[in-house]
């Protein structure tokens, strides 16, 4: 089987999002070529990639971009050098790996398709409420109310947390509550393209700050 005819039956499962213009497609790589084998995963870290190779899969099925920048090009358009970037690029080079984001489309499921497996790891899923208003969220309403301390216990446990932050009485009774997923992009750095024809958002100059400081991400 072509790489192709696996994404397409991935494609006809998901919502048809017409001509609307998402995010979602072929990163990398040539899908004509045939599927040697298919790893799925949440962020393309490098880590993902080289396992990948390990287990000579040839298509890498992702959520979030490679490349960190937002509208996810396959080349980097920020303005500095990533060399993890860089090394990712190798990788995927060198042994002819085809990445397909497939973000948009998991969203736009009724329920959302990303947050029904954070549900059914947290056995909330009998508790979603039938109509979902959150954007890229979810809403659960529990039978009988529990803690705020309750359930932060709950979310340590069953995810695997080492720990939780919270604001609040720990003490509050809940019966109801959403879960809205996402930092949202235009929170605190506008996504946009500069005058020299680079790319600028919250994620591409956090990372820009890390690297001036030093720090390993």
């Amino acid at each position: 089987m072509k790489i192709q005819e696996v994404i397409d039956r991935l494609m006809a499962y998901h919502p048809d999002l017409g001509d609307a213009e998402t995010c979602d497609g072929i990163k990398f790589g040539d899908a004509q070529v045939a599927c040697t084998g298919i790893v799925s995963a949440l962020v393309p870290t490098v880590e993902v990639i080289k396992q990948a190779i390990s287990l000579g899969a040839n298509l890498l099925i992702v959520h979030e971009p490679t490349s960190y920048l937002t509208p996810d090009w396959s080349e980097w358009r920020a303005d500095f050098d990533c060399q993890v970037y860089d090394e990712k690029i190798a990788l995927i080079q060198a042994h002819q790996l085809v990445i397909f984001r497939d973000h948009d489309h998991m969203h736009a499921h009724q329920p959302d398709q990303i947050f029904t497996g954070v549900l059914t790891y947290l056995d909330w899923l009998p508790y979603l409420t039938a109509t979902q208003t959150v954007p890229f969220g979810f809403t659960v309403e529990f039978p009988e109310s529990k803690t705020l301390h309750a359930i932060n216990q709950e979310l340590m446990t069953k995810i695997g947390m080492n720990g939780l932050r919270y604001v609040g009485n720990g003490q509050a009774r809940i019966k109801k509550l959403a879960f809205v997923g996402h930092l949202f992009p235009d929170a605190f750095i506008p996504q946009q393209e500069k005058e020299d024809g680079t790319w600028t958002d919250y994620a591409t100059e956090l990372i820009k700050s890390m690297a001036q400081d030093g720090i390993a991400w």
